[in-house]
Parts: structure tokens; sequence; C-alpha cells
């Protein structure tokens, strides 16, 4: 008799059995494996070999026996998950209209908000959207995806979130940028995109997107007050143009990240971390304090401070100057009139004077933390397109459930 190959539930009686009603063993060992197809349809985050060892934890010898060896339940699992997703995209074009069910959250409402896709000829090319992905023949692709209650809830929120990450994006996309917006003093993931580059016109397609979209929902859609953000500048030049209003509050932590990049790039980590001798620590750290001076006043301060500075630290004051506070007008030649440098990022963005005065936050780790913990969620670094989208929709749904649990606290 011609032997197949096993099934995709994996075969449980052993090579060269007699044809026989199953007994109780071996029905018992196929159930094991179903248990665990289920399992991993329930929780696709779930590593094949932690779902193995839970489920093989209880059986017994008889059953166990007649099991497959773990290799073959490894393959059961994964396909068992592959069949449950739509073919993964292999191409950009490839992705076309969303089936039906990745168009909407797990309770049927609209998710899909926005594919630029729907909105473009074809006609533009990759450089002249910034796009950083795919082929120069596909235009870069943005794609929004929130519900209506999201955008209400957005526009209801005085401050906004916004934070990309790299890790969970699906192949064909360079990033996942998110925003949050605080709902009963809570940060929440309301707007969840897909981007295939991180240039300042995708950002600005985002944001934009959000705003045609609650107007077509008739939703209102106020300029948040404060906009949280890291340093990237596409993103903040982006806010500017499309949220003029929106006061930009860039996060403290990333400014402590940056200087201390500089500090490790400029040689000097030995002496800042140097237990015997903490002057070159404190002296940083004075200069990280001009963050919470009065905007207004940071540069006299910063005048003030630097001439006290060890000699060993004058290289890394001019960069932060250069960086963040801009440069004095220098004295021109004729009658030329003096023109100050202006820094790369502005001192009102990166000041945490006000933001710690009103007691408004400091930083954008609620997001990173999120961020963080998806990517747990996910289970792997750049999923499949389809494993991604299901993970937003269940996201979704788990914030859908946390404001009803702030709702009744």
């Amino acid at each position: 008799m011609a032997k197949g190959p096993p099934p995709d539930d994996a075969r449980v009686t052993k090579a060269g059995d007699h044809i026989h009603a199953p007994n109780r063993e071996e029905t018992a060992a196929r159930a094991v494996v179903n248990d665990m197809k289920d399992v991993a349809a329930r929780h696709p985050e779930m590593p094949p070999a932690n779902i193995i060892r839970e489920g093989l934890a209880d059986v017994d010898d008889e059953v166990l026996s007649q099991l497959p060896q773990r290799v073959s339940l490894k393959r059961a699992i994964n396909r068992k998950r592959q069949a449950d997703l739509p073919r993964n995209p292999i191409a950009l074009g490839d992705i076309r209209e969303l089936p039906e069910e990745y168009q909407k959250t797990l309770g049927g409402e609209q998710f899909l908000l926005y594919d630029s896709r729907d909105y473009r000829d074809g006609s533009e090319s990759g450089s002249e959207s910034g796009s950083e992905s795919g082929s120069e023949d596909e235009p870069p692709r943005v794609m929004v995806f929130a519900t209506k209650e999201a955008l209400r809830k957005l526009g209801k929120s005085d401050i906004w979130f916004v934070d990309g990450t790299f890790k969970v994006s699906p192949v064909l996309f360079v990033q996942v940028f998110t925003i949050h917006g605080l709902y009963k003093n809570e940060a929440l993931p309301l707007v969840f995109a897909l981007l295939t580059g991180k240039a300042e016109p995708l950002y600005i397609e985002v944001l934009q997107a959000l705003k045609d979209m609650a107007a077509e929902f008739h939703v209102p859609f106020p300029e948040p007050t404060t906009i949280v953000s890291d340093f990237e500048l596409a993103i903040i030049n982006a806010c500017r143009k499309v949220l003029p209003h929106a006061i930009l509050h860039l996060c403290f932590f990333h400014l402590g990240q940056s200087v201390y990049r500089k500090v490790q790039n400029l040689g000097l980590a030995v002496l800042y971390n140097d237990p015997a001798d903490r002057q070159y620590k404190v002296a940083v750290h004075q200069l990280l304090s001009l963050a919470f001076v009065p905007a207004e006043d940071v540069k006299d301060v910063f005048a003030e401070l630097r001439p006290e500075l060890p000699r060993q630290l004058r290289t890394l004051a001019d960069y932060l100057k250069e960086t963040y506070d801009g440069e004095r007008p220098r004295r021109l030649r004729g009658n030329r009139q003096p023109r100050p440098k202006p820094p790369r990022y502005a001192v009102e963005d990166w000041n945490q004077h006000n933001a710690a005065l009103q007691d408004e936050p400091r930083t954008n780790n609620t997001t990173e933390g999120w961020h963080n913990r998806f990517q747990g969620m996910v289970g792997k670094s750049h999923p499949s397109f389809y494993h991604l989208l299901r993970e937003f929709r269940k996201e979704e749904k788990d914030t859908e459930v946390m404001m009803r649990e702030l709702q009744i606290r």
C-alpha cells in the first residue's frame, strides 16, 4: 500500500502499524495535537516550542508514545498558523484590496481608514515622496488603521504621543507609526500606520489622512495642545505643517540619550563613569539641566555655565550649543548684518520648564513601553503582513476593553 505524506494535523500512528480502529491512546494523541493547534491559532505570538512544552506537560507515557516527534509537531503548528492567514504578499503591488476581515475590527467596525494606493494614480516616483523601500516602480505606501471612535477620542485628547518602531514592521514596510491619545489620564494606542519609509511626506500623509477622515465622518477633530515626540526631524516638521497650532514637546529621555551618545563618540565615557571623580558626570548633568531653565533664559545660562565646565567637556558643550541652542550673531565685515545660526532643534521644543510646572509628560516613555510590549505580543521581528494586521485588530480590541475598564473605575 502506497504511503502518502503525513496529514496536516500530524501523524499519530507509527509507520508499519496494521490498519485498525484507533485505540484510546491514538485518540488521545490526536486530541493533544489538535489542542496544540488551537492554542497556536489563539496565541500566534506564542513560540511553537512553548506550545509543545506546555501541551506535553501532563501527557502520560502511553499517549506520548503515539505522538509524532517534536519537529513534526512544530511543523503542524506552523502549517496551522499559515492556513489561517491569507497568502503573504511578496511585493507592495500584491497588496490590493484587503480581505474584508482585515479591513474591519474584531467587532466588525471599519478599521482600514486610509490606503494611499486608493488616492494615487501611480505616477509618483519613490524619490519624490521619500520612499526608502521597495522598487523604483512602486510608489511609497501608507496604510492607516483607526476606528471612527478612535478618531473621536483622539480629537478630545489635548496631548498626542507620536512614535515609530521598526522591529515589528512587515518586510515590505519600513516602520509601524502609532499615535497615542490620553483617555482618563491613560495613554492608549488609537492610530496604527504602516509606512514604507521615514521621510517627512509620509508622516504628513498620515496626519492629513486623519484630518480628512475625521471631516468625512463629521467627527470634531481640533488640533491637540501638545504633541510629544522623539527627536526625528521628519516627524517634527510634519507636525508643524499639518498641526501648526500644536506645541511640540520633545522627549527628555531621548535628549539624555543623545547627549550620552555624544559623550561616548567624543571618547569621554571613561571620565563620565569614573566613580572616583564625579566632576565630569556632574558637569554633563548640569548641561542637561538647562532643559528645566525657562526657555528665554537658556542662552544666557548656557553662556555662564560654559567657562565653568572642565576643559575636556568644552567640545561637548560646543556641540550641544550648536545643536540645541544655536550660535550668537557673529560680527561681519562691511555693512552686512550679522545673523544667528539657528539650532537643529528649537529651544522651545526640547525645553521642559513649562511641562514640569504644569505636570505634563516630559518623555515619550509611555509609547516606547507600548512598542516593547506590542513586539512581545507579535512574537517575532518583521512578521508577515497579515500576521501584523491580525495583531493590530487584537490591540484595537484590547484598547476598547481598557477604555471600558477606565469608565467603570
